[in-house]
């Protein structure tokens, strides 16, 4: 969908640049070489995994299914979504853009190893869209991608889901 005209840009044109509190979904995309899916952002040229905020009527599920497919072309489906940790602490998850507002995303994380589409970075959000070994990760990876990576190294080594 993009920016304009989406729930947080509808919330913004009232609040300002208020803290907006925002559920959301991050992506782990996984190919068989246990490389990870990164997009570099067009707005601070971060790195960081897929994925954004809800939109009205959206389950986490869908955030996920319709992050992943506007910001890579990839698509994947609900039955290919394995949730394994949650991001909600402030010092992990807010996020500044650099237009000046602040959004402290709610985030549910998923892994996913299934899909089909061709990858391509969507025009405007992300310059580019690349996978990457967890271990050569670029090294202006965002603090929250940073945090559920290290969330899904916990559920790999556990097995359990990582509350954060």
């Amino acid at each position: 969908m993009g920016y304009i005209n989406s729930y947080l840009w509808r919330l913004r044109q009232i609040l300002g640049k208020q803290i907006i509190l925002m559920p959301g979904a991050a992506i782990v995309l996984e190919n068989q070489q246990k490389q990870i899916l990164l997009q570099q952002r067009s707005d601070t040229h971060q790195w960081g995994l897929p994925g954004g905020g809800a939109e009205l009527n959206q389950s986490f599920e869908e955030v996920a299914i319709t992050e992943l497919q506007e910001e890579t072309g990839l698509i994947v489906e609900q039955g290919n979504l394995l949730p394994f940790a949650s991001l909600s602490k402030p010092k992990d998850n807010i996020f500044y853009y650099p237009n000046g507002d602040v959004t402290h995303y709610f985030s549910l994380c998923f892994l996913v190893q299934q899909w089909q589409g061709e990858l391509k970075a969507e025009e405007g959000e992300c310059l580019a869209v690349n996978f990457f070994d967890p271990a050569a990760f670029p090294d202006d990876l965002s603090v929250g991608t940073q945090k559920v990576m290290a969330h899904f190294q916990n559920y790999r080594h556990s097995g359990k889901f990582q509350l954060g």
